[in-house]
């Protein structure tokens, strides 16, 4: 494998952790969450009206957090993929 397809299996691997980083913490506030509102009592109907709202929140502050490094990472992903099509047509 070559340092190109390395370089891009890391930039790629990297976005995969991020994503996955930004889905389990998302994951343990909506369990607590639609734990606090089963013990307080909340209706069903208002739970999942309260988590969805709960859910764009987490959301938007996740793309608000994680803009910059995700837009690098794309970036650097997008350079070196071109660099890699680049140096596999000069070589065909």
């Amino acid at each position: 494998m070559g340092s190109v397809e390395e370089a891009l299996g890391l930039v790629r691997n990297l976005l995969l952790d991020v994503l996955a980083l930004a889905l389990g913490v998302f994951v343990a506030i909506e369990g607590w969450a639609r734990g606090a509102l089963a013990q307080a009592g909340v209706p069903r109907d208002v739970g999942n009206v309260a988590l969805i709202v709960l859910a764009v929140a987490l959301l938007l502050l996740a793309l608000r957090l994680f803009a910059g490094v995700l837009r690098v990472l794309l970036l650097v992903f997008l350079a070196l993929l071109v660099v890699h099509l680049l140096l596999g047509t000069a070589h065909a």
